[in-house]
Formats: structure tokens, C-alpha cells, sequence
């Protein structure tokens, strides 16, 4: 979302970190719940934003896993050798280590 004109502080359609963890937790939270209901509870949460810029925002998320599962978003290489094992499992610390 970089690239975005609305990727801006002072933009009326910027978002923060700290909102887009909120939006994206109360969206786990409620998931299974009709979206009316999640849109007033992230405008509660977050009283920066009122439910039609949550509904922006929840597009926006839409439309970037569209545009991901769809290819068209280069995905970043998480691969570390040193916490991966030999079966390509991932460790929680260095290699070697007990």
C-alpha cells in the first residue's frame, strides 16, 4: 500500500500502524460476523475513523488480497538458513542452539 496517494500522514484516508493492527485484529476477532458489525466495532475502536473510512479500508484489504492471491504482488523472501533445519522446517532460534 506504499504507493497509494492515501499512504500519507495528513491525508484524511491514512491510516496509522497502530490502526491498521487494531482494524486487522478486531477483523480476526469478529470474523464469521456480518460485516455491518464489524465496521461500527472498528469506528468504535478506532475514533479517528468513521464506519465509511473503515468500509474504504476494508476494500482497500480486499482488493490487496485479490491483487496477492491473483500473483500480481511479489511476495518477500522470509528464508533464513540459519533457522531453517535440513527439512525446511522452521527453528524458533539459532541453529544449534538447545
Amino acid at each position: 500500500m506504499e504507493g497509494r496517494p492515501d499512504s500519507k500522514p495528513g491525508n484524511p484516508h491514512w491510516w496509522s500502524a497502530q490502526e491498521d493492527k487494531l482494524f486487522e485484529k478486531i477483523l480476526s476477532d469478529k470474523f464469521g460476523a456480518g460485516l455491518p458489525d464489524i465496521l461500527e466495532e472498528v469506528s468504535k475502536q478506532i475514533t479517528t475513523k468513521d464506519i465509511e473510512a473503515v468500509r474504504r479500508r476494508y476494500e482497500q484489504l480486499e482488493e490487496d488480497i485479490k491483487n496477492i492471491e491473483a500473483g500480481r504482488v511479489p511476495l518477500p523472501n522470509y528464508t533464513d538458513s540459519a533457522n531453517t533445519t535440513t527439512s525446511g522446517s522452521r527453528k524458533g532460534g539459532k541453529a544449534g542452539a538447545a
